[in-house]
């Protein structure tokens, strides 16, 4: 698998590799799960203690999470074999990009204590398996190279995707909605699509939030869909202006819904409820979403390059992510863009001048400016080319 495709497989079918080989023999020798989605990782461990368990081998946990952590126990750990067990798992866990001088490749030009104690151990030979779940680490990193020579595994658990592409606009076909029915359909849960879609749309891209949400499906039925999703729906006013730009008109309402109906938790653990508070940050955000776009479909519209439209607009970010950002504007016309961007413009100036808006306001200018299937060639066949 080339580093392209490492980087672009499926977190969910790899995890499934992961658990499909520790129920049929022994754990690697080590394991280095990466990537910003936690619950993936932690199904992984999850997996590895349970056959670890099952072998009656010693589980020592190191969490930097633990303010009793300690890389020398972390060190012993690894020199030193078991007691009373025919071998010893060490997991180090919890590392944060808040701690990546913990994963330092190097100290003084040398490679680092905990490097050195486990590349010493896994050429040991001892009898046991390492696993590091760190979400800040490059595929590059002495300790993912060590485990991978030793033959163990290294699998990259990025999040699922959220948002679907311009060119494959239904919502419900993005990687979290299917994960979810996926999900649902291993828990011998019966949820359609459109319900998926809105679990999704109203908790947003937190898996274990989800997943729990299943479980309590499990018992009240599937018929209580929105009775589970409502009190633990988030969402964020650049969320849901991020959808109303896009025309992605279900996303859109279900979001203006979840944000006037639970508000916004902000970085210091409070609740926002106030509406006009709410319009106050999602309005700003709405019209630079507008903006950019419609820099960059008159970039295009006037025959310039890709790239210049890219800097017109202002788009950062992962490569992707630029290029979902360049689709974005390709799928309006300027005109479209600009009538947008009057809209906005019109709504900021009443709330700037003493007019309410509120999230009827929003919810009509979502529907005015939805994104609309493109027509189909009068006489074509279902199906046929144009």
């Amino acid at each position: 698998m080339s580093p392209a495709d490492k980087k672009s497989a499926d977190p969910a079918a790899q995890l499934s590799t992961l658990v499909a080989q520790l129920r049929g023999g022994d754990p690697a020798r080590g394991y280095v799960l990466r990537g910003e989605e936690r619950w993936f990782r932690e199904q992984a461990l999850a997996a590895l203690r349970a056959r670890a368990q099952a072998l009656e081998w010693e589980w020592c946990a190191h969490d930097v999470a633990d303010p009793d952590f300690s890389l020398a126990a972390l060190i012993d750990d690894l020199s030193g074999s078991s007691m009373f067990a025919s071998a010893r798992v060490v997991v180090l866990r919890g590392t944060t990009r808040e701690r990546t001088d913990l994963l330092a490749k190097t100290e003084a030009g040398a490679p680092s204590a905990l490097v050195r104690a486990v590349v010493a151990w896994l050429d040991s030979g001892a009898a046991g398996c390492f696993a590091l779940s760190a979400d800040a680490l490059r595929a590059d990193h002495a300790l993912a190279k060590a485990v991978a020579k030793a033959g163990g595994t290294v699998s990259d658990f990025r999040r699922l995707y959220d948002s679907p592409p311009p060119w494959k606009p239904d919502p419900r076909q993005t990687e979290l909605v299917q994960w979810l029915l996926a999900r649902s359909r291993d828990k011998s849960i019966r949820l359609s699509s459109d319900d998926a879609l809105y679990l999704a749309a109203m908790l947003g891209n937190d898996l274990a939030a989800l997943d729990g949400a299943l479980d309590k499906l499990a018992v009240v039925g599937t018929g209580g869909v929105r009775a589970v999703a409502l009190p633990q729906a988030s969402t964020t006013p650049w969320a849901v202006a991020d959808h109303i730009a896009r025309g992605d008109l279900p996303r859109a309402m279900l979001g203006l819904e979840t944000l006037f109906h639970a508000g916004f938790e902000e970085k210091d653990g409070r609740r926002l409820v106030d509406p006009g508070a709410l319009v106050g940050m999602l309005l700003p955000a709405l019209a630079r979403g507008v903006r950019a776009n419609l820099a960059a479909a008159e970039a295009l519209a006037a025959g310039r390059s890709a790239e210049d439209a890219v800097a017109a607009a202002g788009f950062g970010g992962p490569p992707q992510r630029v290029a979902e950002s360049l689709e974005r504007a390709r799928a309006r016309p300027s005109a479209a863009w600009r009538a947008m961007q009057e809209d906005v413009v019109r709504l900021e100036r009443r709330s700037r001048t003493g007019g309410s808006v509120d999230a009827d306001d929003l919810t009509l200018f979502a529907l005015r400016h939805r994104a609309r299937p493109a027509p189909v060639a009068r006489g074509a066949a279902p199906g046929a080319r144009r």
